[in-house]
């Protein structure tokens, strides 16, 4: 069975195709002598070990023996200095003293000291978790992990699905002999993006990350397919409202944003699409990049149900008070789209209440601070939208909290008034007095 589990552990840990390429540590906990000799072949195969130290036996001695070992600068390799082997020595027959009984005991007690000499070798791979004192246990099997034969983007990866930004940072960003290349770093991002952790890409970004220069066309693309292949919904609804649609391009997404838009326009997204009749269209496209890529990936977000990325794009967005409209305006369409789906439906209606309370705030705040500026940023309209203001885009969205709220009904107080100001003195004692009059020529 032993050989057996060894050699499915390599094959596990050998890289595609002759293996998974899943990485695999040892665990010792306690143990006989037997179990020393399997940390000694697992660390022979470049198997990281994590010790639990306290929990007796064959983890105290190798324990002690790892604490007390000394590198030597040039070979890489650790030794057990002379004046603790009669320790190790010592626990070795406290432990097993009745497996060193008989006419071979010292034959079998010297195999497990030179075990035990070779396990210390491979000190690079050992781990020391003690079990009397430490409380984080995944951090020390992490790091272990980390220890093995992984690139950065490996190690990144196994780090974020841990969720483990602390260990990232100790390891790599304040670690002055990390070298990065640029794609790596793209790819670390886009895995960061699809898997939601946000401590990951904040410290990214922190560390001179610059979504700018990241968001491409092309990248985007391969956002929303990856994201589809992990909501499944937002397929089936490009394909309710645009048509059949085998692999997501940003064409599919301008037709459905103009769906819940009444009127999109941005040429990034227009000339991303399908490769008809052999017209290269794509290729042209995909380095393009986009004015405001955190709006790009707040809408991104809302289509793929990223909701734990929401919160920081359209905080970093140029336009927060479009940018979080947009998003509720899709989620008020998308509701629609959920039929009998009732969880849905609800953590839907959530979020869009939540970002129609965001715009509440926004303009809230602006209207303390200043009352005409609030009232001019309603009016102010997108040409992406269709040249639409933002009341304009909260009624097309049915957003009607956001219409009601103090700076929009002034904002609508103002039209009315300025429209009654133009009217003449007739044409408003007609209006008043004989409306019928108003219809006729």
């Amino acid at each position: 069975i032993g050989s057996f589990i060894s050699r499915m552990e390599k094959r596990l840990m050998e890289p595609p195709p002759t293996g998974l390429g899943i990485p695999v540590i040892t665990l010792l906990l306690e143990g006989g002598s037997d179990a020393i000799n399997e940390v000694r072949d697992n660390l022979n195969e470049g198997q990281p070990c994590v010790i639990i130290e306290g929990s007796g036996r064959a983890a105290d001695i190798l324990g002690y023996a790892y604490r007390n070992a000394v590198k030597n600068k040039t070979t890489g390799s650790y030794s057990i200095p002379t004046n603790h082997q009669k320790k190790v020595e010592a626990l070795v027959m406290e432990h097993y003293s009745d497996r060193l009984m008989g006419p071979d005991g010292e034959q079998k007690k010297t195999k497990i000291l030179s075990w035990i000499e070779e396990c210390i070798r491979f000190g690079d791979l050992i781990t020391i978790y003690d079990i009397r004192t430490e409380k984080d246990l995944d951090k020390k099997i992490l790091s272990a992990l980390l220890k093995g034969d992984l690139n950065i983007k490996q190690q990144m990866y196994l780090a974020m699905i841990w969720d483990r930004v602390d260990i990232a940072e100790e390891r790599f960003f304040l670690n002055q002999k990390v070298s990065w290349d640029e794609s790596e770093v793209d790819d670390i991002m886009t895995q960061a993006l699809l898997m939601q952790r946000t401590n990951f890409i904040e410290v990214l970004t922190l560390n001179g990350f610059s979504f700018s220069r990241y968001l491409t066309v092309e990248r985007l693309r391969l956002l929303y397919n990856e994201g589809a292949s992990q909501h499944r919904h937002l397929t089936e609804q490009i394909e309710s409202l645009v048509g059949p649609c085998p692999y997501i391009h940003l064409r599919h997404i301008h037709k459905l944003l103009k769906y819940v838009m009444k009127s999109h326009r941005l040429s990034q997204y227009q000339n991303d699409r399908p490769n008809y009749n052999g017209v290269d269209t794509v290729d042209k496209n995909n380095l393009a990049r986009f004015e405001n890529p955190f709006m790009e990936l707040y809408i991104w977000s809302v289509l793929c149900f990223k909701e734990k990325l929401l919160d920081f794009f359209w905080t970093k967005s140029d336009q927060p008070l479009v940018t979080v409209i947009v998003g509720a305006s899709i989620y008020s369409a998308l509701i629609k789209l959920y039929t009998n789906q009732q969880l849905k439906v609800k953590k839907v209606n959530n979020l869009m209440d939540k970002y129609i309370g965001v715009a509440n705030k926004l303009t809230k705040i602006a209207y303390e601070k200043d009352r005409e500026k609030a009232i001019d940023l309603v009016y102010v309209r997108f040409n992406r939208f269709g040249e639409r203001s933002l009341i304009n885009l909260g009624y097309i969205g049915n957003l009607r909290a956001f219409i009601a709220n103090e700076v929009c009904q002034e904002y609508v107080n103002q039209s009315w008034r300025r429209g009654i100001s133009k009217l003449s003195v007739r044409t408003a004692f007609t209006a008043i007095f004989i409306p019928p009059l108003v219809f006729t020529s």
